[in-house]
């Protein structure tokens, strides 16, 4: 069957070839970080002012599907959600009259880090996993 684009799932080279697709996606984000890491991107920022991080933050998902448009890739709202550290008042952000959720815990690249920053849901999760295994 012929590809007229992408590429096929499960192809050894689409994880490479989508990291170098996506490599100028920091360039799109000013003042903030971004990690990439295969096709999970985690942006991250810092202020002591909540109002500034929601309003900065909103302002990246803007600059991010801008980049997604130009490229021809898509933004899942669904998957996307938010935590602050440390510990702020439960609240939802809108970006473009969708609801982000706000998250006590997220795994990132292997670890699973909590809003407080206490391991205890990690430890918790690889301990149950040992413990399975044995």
């Amino acid at each position: 069957m012929d590809i007229t684009y992408g590429v096929p799932r499960g192809f050894v080279l689409g994880p490479l070839l989508f990291i170098i697709y996506t490599n100028d996606l920091p360039d799109a984000l000013i003042e903030s970080k971004c990690i990439l890491f295969a096709d999970d991107t985690t942006v991250y920022y810092s202020s002591k002012n909540i109002t500034n991080i929601f309003h900065k933050i909103n302002n990246y998902l803007n600059s991010l599907e801008d980049y997604f448009m130009a490229s021809k890739l898509s933004l899942n709202i669904s998957k996307i959600n938010y935590m602050v550290f440390p510990l702020e008042a439960t609240k939802h952000e809108n970006f473009n009259n969708e609801i982000i959720n706000k998250v006590n815990k997220v795994q990132f690249l292997g670890m699973i880090i909590d809003e407080k920053l206490t391991w205890r849901e990690h430890i918790n999760y690889r301990c149950n996993t040992m413990s399975s295994g044995l």
